[in-house]
């Protein structure tokens, strides 16, 4: 099927079989090119499934997109932009975490509190902010982890990262959203296993194994397993991770596929605290200080982490046109997180204070969702809605105790003099449980219209309750709120190579801040609405697109301006909005050259005269930033195989407020360019060598608007080396 022909995708939809392919389809190969039928299913029905696949993957590139809207749509089609990043691409790039493997798409800037590569893990895990505002991580659809949490990319066929309002999948936020796709069993046995080793005595070793598990291919299994041992360029830190991912999928019949998927991962660490950085007029400077510096004593004991999630599909077919779901997941996220003493602050000449800080996480997880999608003819053209209902509960305790241990002086190095943080000097500053529950139902039609024009309408009614129980003081406060959100979107093919499209949607996000009162803070609230173009060449193997949205929000948590020493009561802001121009480019438009390019500009501001960062940007807004990623494989001669490729990222700088009397300040933006090169004309191997920070620059990849600690240099060049062996 020529998938860029118009007549003949036209016809295809009006195609019955054709149909139950795609709205069965979609959900498996949009969470990983699952298998559609039993074995035992008729050679249509098998045909009908191959031609599927065949329009829905081209190169790298997938070409069906059921995250954004839970409805299978060509990515053309879906009212939204969205980027993928494939494995393939993850791997290439040596992502060590989620935050540098979505680096290259548009409309995502690495959080304030995330360290970079081989820095090691800080004081939060995978934090990024997507159009302005805090995003969140999904894997498979459902939330995953903890605020805690860093996840290891190895696993995941893909990450998917949908722009704009998430409210479609209930508590979400304006920007958007990161969507883990886990990999899935397949049909025919294959697998790998690969070892990697670099600077900073990183080593790693990885194993995937896939294939069918009886003799009828009814059964299917899948195992993805690592660990890694990795030290850092920053004195004393170091992280080891283990992951175990196994998935099993057994096709009952001809009309029932049951899906399970597991994770499981463990780390142990010595965290990084950052360094200290000060205010020089409005710009953020770093101490100067050498990469290596550990601002503190690296802890004896190390912390750790424990994340388990495990989650069932049920898919049912009911009729042709007619699919049913039944989705289940439960998780629990562990986290023990000790400095053992860490600098905060430092003066002119390099006074600091020293403290001892730990924090222990226990979250409890479980969600269901019931989905009955189908499809229907009606005036000469094919429609498509959902229905769906879902409950979902998260359980936080969460128990942080700290130490004064003295002063000490940032150049000195002096910091054993303060002593150490154990149990007998530290004191509970905060012993919390936040209960957080919600219950929603849905729908959706995305409707066939005349001229090659899809409108897509949503709606989505939340019922959210959050409980908050304060045990140092036996206090309690809740909080009840119910939303209606919706979506209204379009998209029109202009020609075979060029489709715009326009949306405006609604976001609902309960908060679990609390005011000065004890009360907890309304939930942020917000619309948006984005128009853009996308397109489509060299028979769908390149694709672009270019998009325009303005978003405002309303009663973001800002800190309260009465705040004393030790205080974090919040308020409610007024409106701010964010105004941005994205554009993205990915494919392979030549034999054996790949590329991907993107460019974000972007503006925003607090609206509303009342509140105090009036006029201001909020933390981790990056104006503009840019990548490209591209490579080239030989296709003949002596250097057949022989892969050259290299990522550069840029980006500009990047606005804070101050904490106290609220005005901008800024952290210098950086550019970093990394090459890779690989072989893989010997049968089953692959070698690759990856370089990062070729220029060997100097830069903060990571800033905060505290400046006191949590500031965290970029890499120095490091090389990774990696063997891979197929079968």
């Amino acid at each position: 099927m020529n998938h860029s022909n118009t007549s003949s995708r036209s016809q295809s939809v009006s195609d019955k079989k054709v149909s139950l392919s795609a709205m069965y389809a979609a959900p498996a190969l949009a969470l990983a090119a699952l298998p559609l039928m039993a074995q035992e299913a008729n050679d249509d029905s098998k045909k009908v499934s191959e031609d599927a696949e065949e329009i829905i993957v081209s190169g790298s590139r997938l070409k069906i997109n059921s995250t954004a809207t839970k409805i299978p749509l060509t990515i053309r089609e879906t009212p939204q932009a969205i980027s993928i990043v494939t494995a393939e691409s993850i791997e290439k790039r040596f992502a060590q975490d989620t935050i540098s493997a979505v680096e290259i798409s548009s409309g995502v800037s690495p959080g304030r509190v995330a360290p970079g590569a081989f820095a090691g893990r800080g004081f939060r895990g995978d934090r990024f902010t997507m159009r302005g505002q805090e995003g969140s991580v999904r894997s498979d659809g459902f939330s995953f982890g903890g605020s805690l949490s860093s996840f290891d990319p190895a696993a995941f066929e893909r990450i998917e990262v949908v722009k704009g309002p998430a409210g479609f999948y209930g508590q979400g936020s304006l920007g958007g959203f990161i969507n883990l796709v886990r990999k899935k069993p397949k049909d025919v046995f294959e697998g790998n296993i690969s070892t990697q080793a670099g600077s900073y005595e990183t080593y790693r070793v990885d194993a995937d194994v896939t294939g069918p598990l009886n003799d009828a291919n009814t059964l299917r299994g899948r195992i993805n397993a690592g660990y890694s041992d990795a030290g850092s360029f920053v004195d004393g830190v170091e992280t080891q991770t283990r992951l175990i991912a196994p998935s099993f999928e057994a096709l009952i019949g001809e009309r029932t596929r049951v899906l399970l998927q597991l994770w499981s991962q463990g780390s142990e660490y010595i965290p990084n605290p950052g360094i200290p950085t000060h205010v020089i007029g409005n710009r953020i400077e770093p101490a100067n200080l050498p990469r290596s510096f550990y601002f503190g004593i690296p802890s004896q004991e190390k912390s750790n982490e424990e994340i388990l999630d495990a989650i069932l599909r049920i898919d049912q077919t009911l009729s042709d046109r007619w699919l049913a779901s039944v989705l289940f997941q439960g998780s629990k996220d562990d986290t023990k997180l000790i400095f053992d003493s860490y600098g905060f602050d430092f003066g002119g000449v390099g006074d600091a204070y020293m403290y001892a800080n730990t924090q222990e996480v226990n979250q409890d997880r479980w969600a269901t969702e019931l989905r009955l999608a189908g499809s229907f003819d009606a005036f000469g053209a094919e429609h498509q809605v959902l229905v769906g209902a879902e409950m979902n509960r998260l359980q936080e305790d969460y128990l942080g105790r700290y130490a004064y241990l003295g002063p000490a002086n940032l150049y000195a190095g002096n910091f054993a003099g303060a002593g150490i943080g154990n149990d007998s000097n530290l004191s509970v500053y905060s012993d919390n449980r936040t209960t957080v529950k919600n219950k929603a139902v849905y729908a959706q039609a995305v409707l066939g219209l005349p001229v090659r024009t899809k409108l897509l309408l949503s709606a989505r009614y939340d019922w959210s309750e959050i409980e908050r129980l304060n045990n140092l003081n036996n206090s309690g406060t809740d909080s009840k709120k119910s939303e209606l959100t919706m979506r209204i979107g379009v998209s029109h093919e202009i020609n075979d190579h060029f489709t715009a499209y326009a949306v405006w949607a609604q976001s609902f996000n309960p908060v679990t801040a609390r005011s000065r009162t004890n009360s907890i803070l309304d939930p942020e609230t917000g619309s948006g609405y984005e128009s853009g173009l996308k397109t489509e060449w060299f028979g769908g193997k390149l694709d672009a697109t270019l998009s325009v949205y303005q978003q405002t929000l309303d009663n973001r948590p800002i800190l309260d301006p009465a705040n004393g020493p030790g205080q974090s009561f919040s308020i409610s802001a007024g409106a701010h909005r964010t105004r941005g121009v994205e554009a993205e480019v990915n494919g392979t438009p030549l034999t054996g050259f790949t590329v991907g390019a993107s460019a974000t500009w972007m503006t925003n501001e607090f609206r509303d005269e009342r509140d105090p960062n009036f006029g201001l940007s909020i933390n981790d807004s990056i104006g503009r930033q840019f990548s490209l990623y591209a490579d080239y494989q030989v296709q003949t001669g002596v250097l057949e195989g022989l892969v050259l490729g290299g990522t550069v990222v840029s980006y500009g700088d990047r606005e804070y407020i101050t904490r106290r009397n609220p005005s901008q300040i800024y952290a210098d933006g950086y550019e970093r360019v990394d090459l890779h090169v690989s072989y893989n004309a010997i049968p089953k191997w692959e070698l690759s060598l990856h370089l990062r920070n070729l220029l060997d620059e100097k830069y903060l990849e990571r800033a905060s608007s505290t400046t006191f600690f949590n500031n965290f240099y970029g890499s120095p060049r490091a090389v990774l080396g990696r063997v891979k062996y197929s079968f």
